[in-house]
């Protein structure tokens, strides 16, 4: 399973970036309203849980100390092939769909 993800690194102020999606779109997704959730609790001390919800609980879990929230929002961090560390926006299931379609329009694509 792929987390959904967009890369907002590219020189410029993340933040910025990432002001089309709030806080609480967010937490509109459960898996992603859990996971922040467990990392304020815990902090940097990943707990020890064996039982998700969903695979998605399973794969945020899974990848946890890769995980950081600013501005409440969360955020993946992931080397890329040349070892920059990318920060990746997690977005919300539901964003996934509209996202493709935005992308698809901007660059003259067809879902066909």
């Amino acid at each position: 399973m792929v987390i959904n993800l967009i890369d907002l690194v590219n020189g410029t102020d993340t933040m910025k970036k990432a002001n089309f999606i709030s806080a609480e779109e967010q937490d509109k997704d459960e898996a992603i309203k859990w996971i922040k959730q467990l990392i304020f609790s815990n902090e940097n001390v990943k707990p020890t849980i064996t039982k998700f919800e969903t695979n998605f609980h399973k794969k945020l879990y899974d990848v946890y100390d890769d995980l950081s929230i600013e501005n409440n929002i969360l955020f993946l961090h992931k080397k890329s092939h040349d070892d920059t560390i990318l920060k990746l926006l997690v977005l919300p299931s539901y964003l996934v769909d509209k996202t493709i379609e935005k992308v698809h329009s901007v660059y003259g694509l067809s879902k066909d």
